[in-house]
Parts: structure tokens; C-alpha cells; sequence
């Protein structure tokens, strides 16, 4: 009522909790996750911000590592590494199973990738901005090569062949990208 708040943003809410907010004020963005792995938010999420003029900021976008292409079978993760659970934000993404094969289908994805001149974190970072409703894609990077390389990714984009061809190299391998698992964030 002072006008000191002129924006604002929420980060992991639900339909429900932004229909709540929206009786306060108009709600600038949602911080969500959202990857190739996780696509919990197509359901309602993402499809509400967009029809509601909400930006949706998406953090895990290179899958906590999965879509870098870092991961050989062989890797395992510290005690102090969360991943070492074997959850991510409520999915059994790093279950040794569930592990091989996200290593699988990264495998893959990096020969889709190559066809465009471009790495799987690049891929992995255009499927993300692909989707209309989302208006960032929120990275990590522990360089500089790395922040050239993300940067880069958002200068070109998938084709629908190939935004089908990801989905499907998915359900050849086994994984699942969970758009119908409860949208619990």
C-alpha cells in the first residue's frame, strides 16, 4: 500500500500458492526446476505462469550435472554430495539405476548435440529455452569456458524432429521425465 514492493518473486510454488499470492499483487517470476529429467512443471506450472504473464525462472536446467556429460558409470559422489542420496528434489534421479541410465541417454543426447555443432549442456540448455513459458534458464559454471559455453546455448534452437527424438531416445532407455508424477516442488 506504501509502494515500496513494485515486484516480487516466488520460488518452488505451486498453482495453488500462486493463486494465493496473485490476491496480494501481481507476481513477477517463479523459480521452479525444470530439465530434461524433470518436467514435473508442464502439468500446471508452467502453462499457469505463462497464461498469467509470470516469468518462470527454471534452476537445475543441466540436471544437476546429468546433461553435462560429466557422468561415466563409474562415478560416484562424496558423502557431502547430496546426489550420494541418490535423490534430487524428490526423484530418484541418482538411484544407481536410475544413474546408469540418465548416463545413457545423455550418451545419446551428445550425438544429437554434435549434429548441431553444440554440446549436451548446450542441448540441454535450448530444450529448457524451448519451452515458451519459460523466460530464463538458470545455469551454474565454475569458469569461464563454461559461462561461454551456456552462454552460447541460447543463440540457436531445436528443431521439433528433434525436440520428438529427445523425448523418444527417453522412453527407449526407461526414463522417465516424470510430467505425471505429482507436482509437489
Amino acid at each position: 500500500q506504501a509502494g515500496k514492493i513494485r515486484h516480487y518473486g516466488v520460488s518452488n510454488f505451486t498453482v495453488a500458492m500462486m493463486e494465493e499470492c496473485q490476491q496480494a499483487g501481481s507476481i513477477t517470476a517463479n523459480q521452479v526446476g525444470y530439465h530434461l529429467y524433470d518436467r514435473r512443471m508442464e502439468k500446471e506450472v508452467l502453462p499457469y505462469c505463462q497464461a498469467n504473464g509470470i516469468g518462470y525462472m527454471a534452476y537445475g536446467t543441466l540436471g544437476f550435472g546429468l546433461c553435462t556429460g560429466a557422468f561415466t558409470p563409474e562415478t560416484t559422489f562424496v558423502d557431502w554430495d547430496w546426489r550420494s542420496r541418490g535423490n534430487a528434489f524428490g526423484l530418484p534421479l541418482f538411484q544407481r539405476e536410475n544413474f546408469l541410465k540418465a548416463i545413457s541417454v545423455t550418451n545419446r543426447l551428445k550425438e544429437l548435440a554434435v549434429g548441431y555443432g553444440k554440446s549436451v549442456a548446450q542441448l540441454a540448455i535450448a530444450w529448457v529455452l524451448g519451452n515458451p513459458a519459460v523466460t530464463v534458464a538458470l545455469v551454474g559454471m565454475r569458469n569461464e569456458k563454461e559461462l561461454q559455453e551456456n552462454v552460447a546455448a541460447a543463440d540457436w534452437q531445436l528443431s521439433a524432429a528433434d525436440r520428438a527424438e529427445i523425448d523418444r531416445i527417453f522412453a527407449e532407455e526407461g526414463v522417465p521425465t516424470y510430467i505425471d508424477a505429482k507436482q509437489a516442488v
